[in-house]
């Protein structure tokens, strides 16, 4: 029924479809929820697709939006090379538990506002790609500059991220790194922004 009639879940339609409808489609791309405490460019994003099309079909290009995070991840398992994920039946397993996770409840399943969870997700799983894995190298440090622009589930896993790089001395590694670091540091900017102006 969601991916046919599309829908707005909660802060979806009457905040961010609201910003957009109002004050257009740069404004919204730059748009901080105030509430929220952090920046998220994926519900801005959504928000200006689910702009340009006709306002019936608003609902629907925003779950279709979550919808190509969650597909992304299933190409990301299957065809990546994993020291996680070592053979296609593992990756298949994998698969079927992002599907199925319980924290993914018909609530906030194919939201644009909790597509934060899958890019934490997807940063996870980038943490244990293989050196010699070619597929994805390129468009890695995009899809953790927008999860770390997401939501705090992405940049959280900065440390990480350090560490890797500190243990193999490469270059790759070192640009995931300085990618999720700067989220943090921006995302941290605005947190404390955000804590001050409250008090």
């Amino acid at each position: 029924f969601i991916l046919i009639e599309g829908r707005f879940m909660a802060e979806e339609g009457s905040v961010w479809f609201r910003h957009v409808f109002l004050y257009g489609n740069f404004n919204t791309l730059i748009f901080l929820y105030n509430f929220s405490g952090y920046f998220n460019l994926w519900m801005n994003i959504a928000a200006i697709f689910s702009n340009i099309s006709p306002i019936e079909h608003a609902p629907l290009i925003s779950v279709y939006c979550a919808f190509l995070v969650l597909i992304y991840i299933f190409v990301y398992i299957i065809f990546t090379s994993s020291s996680l994920l070592t053979n296609f039946r593992i990756k298949c397993i994998g698969c079927i538990i992002i599907l199925f996770s319980p924290v993914m409840t018909p609530e906030v399943w194919l939201s644009p506002l909790n597509s934060m969870s899958y890019f934490g997700i997807l940063t996870f799983l980038i943490l244990f790609e293989n050196k010699d894995s070619l597929n994805f190298k390129k468009i890695n440090p995009f899809i953790l500059f927008l999860s770390g622009l997401s939501g705090p589930y992405g940049f959280v896993l900065s440390p990480l991220y350090y560490l890797k790089y500190f243990f193999s001395k490469n270059r790759y590694d070192l640009i995931n790194f300085l990618v999720i670091f700067a989220c943090l540091i921006f995302q941290s900017l605005i947190f404390l922004d955000r804590k001050s102006t409250r008090l």
